[in-house]
């Protein structure tokens, strides 16, 4: 796994390639007059003070000009409006809002859209914000990254019947809770910030956040940067690394979808980095075929050509079909510098007390992708679909025989 010191090498690699351009001969110069005039009649005094002058104006071009010019870049790229979903999970959405708001990237928003949520989370929330609670992460494995920010973070709750108010439009919030008051998935949830997003009419780009993330400080302006760079691109993923084993790879910026048995892999799963090895940005981005939705980071022309999430995948396979749709008008991009901590499966599991079980609501999400990209394989397909459902169902009784005993 990289370190942060590494990271932060790479990033400033510009910066340092500038510092060494310096016009050091001036330098060299005003030292050859100090030691060519011992007896003080070259008026070397001046000639060193015009020289340092000359220099000094130099580095501050070359370093802070450079920084600042980094800084007013990332500014000019535009506001960036960061989604994250929370249904019933408010310590990982907490702990998420804690890394997210230590981003160096200079100019986004946080929209937390509760999908219903009945264990209090829009209220856990809202007092986080409001500084009234702070969360304790003293056991968390990346702790580091959740040191507490000096940050006022001005937050805001919205109810349902009130989120596309004008209200909406003020600049006077950071974080901004909609309580949706319904469980719409992972696709209905993100529509209703991307749609608030869109409506405020300052959007560049949407960052959609899973919950159970806790993200590095550059990992935003290392997205940016690099859509920045690939200008035909539409979404970018990040490097997502497992939360409890950093030193593994859960994906390299999204997966690609293996047709022939109708399932998704991610790129680099499993990859153990911490040897330093990994896959270099071109080849990454020349087989992913959808950013992880864990993490990816969606052009504003993309959501205004392409549309929103389909919602009628509800969970699972969302993914997938929204960089399908938008194939051919938008490329995909990576971002090996934009890393992110992902507890894989947190949101899933809460699916189990659902009487639909997890795998044949996967299997339905894989079978409309099929249906709708991948017809020749469908038929294929549908009979795992009702081998994998029948299994379901015969455990279903089962498990009501034993019941009524």
């Amino acid at each position: 796994m990289s370190s942060t010191a590494d990271m932060s090498a790479r990033e400033d690699t510009g910066m340092a390639v500038t510092v060494l351009s310096f016009p050091f001969s001036w330098l060299f110069t005003t030292f050859f007059h100090i030691s060519s005039c011992g007896n003080g009649t070259c008026g070397y005094p001046d000639r060193f003070r015009q020289n340092m002058m000359r220099f000094g104006e130099s580095f501050w071009r070359c370093t802070a000009g450079s920084a600042l010019g980094v800084a007013a870049r990332m500014a000019d790229s535009g506001r960036v409006y960061i989604i994250i979903v929370n249904w019933n999970g408010w310590p990982d959405t907490l702990e998420c809002l804690a890394t997210v708001f230590r981003s160096t990237y200079p100019d986004f928003r946080v929209i937390v859209c509760d999908n219903g949520s009945c264990d209090d989370s829009v209220a856990q929330i809202s007092a986080w914000g409001a500084g009234e609670l702070r969360y304790p992460v003293s056991g968390s494995p990346l702790g580091e990254l959740m040191v507490a920010t000096d940050r006022r973070i001005r937050t805001v709750v919205v109810p349902s019947d009130q989120i596309f108010s004008s209200w909406a439009a003020k600049d006077d919030w950071d974080l901004l809770v909609l309580a949706i008051g319904a469980n719409l998935g992972f696709a209905g949830g993100n529509n209703v910030g991307m749609r608030l997003a869109l409506a405020l009419g300052d959007c560049a780009y949407v960052w959609l956040l899973n919950n159970d993330t806790v993200v590095d400080p550059r990992a935003l302006s290392a997205m940016v940067h690099r859509m920045e760079a690939v200008s035909r691109a539409g979404m970018c993923g990040s490097r997502i690394h497992y939360y409890h084993e950093p030193g593994k790879i859960w994906a390299l910026g999204g997966g690609y979808f293996r047709k022939l048995i109708g399932r998704s892999e991610n790129i680099g799963l499993g990859l153990d980095i911490s040897d330093g090895k990994s896959m270099d940005t071109e080849a990454v981005e020349s087989i992913m075929e959808y950013p992880a939705g864990a993490s990816m980071l969606v052009r504003e022309a993309y959501l205004r050509a392409v549309g929103l999430m389909d919602e009628s995948y509800f969970l699972y396979c969302e993914e997938p079909d929204w960089a399908m749709r938008g194939a051919g008008r938008f490329t995909l991009a990576y971002a090996r510098d934009s890393v992110v901590y992902h507890k894989v499966a947190a949101s899933t599991q809460k699916l189990d007390a659902d009487a639909l079980s997890a795998e044949v609501r996967l299997l339905r999400s894989q079978l409309r992708f099929m249906a709708r990209f991948h017809p020749q394989y469908s038929l294929l397909f549908l009979i795992r679909f009702l081998f994998a459902k029948g299994k379901s169902m015969m455990a279903f009784r089962v498990a009501q025989e034993d019941l009524s005993r």
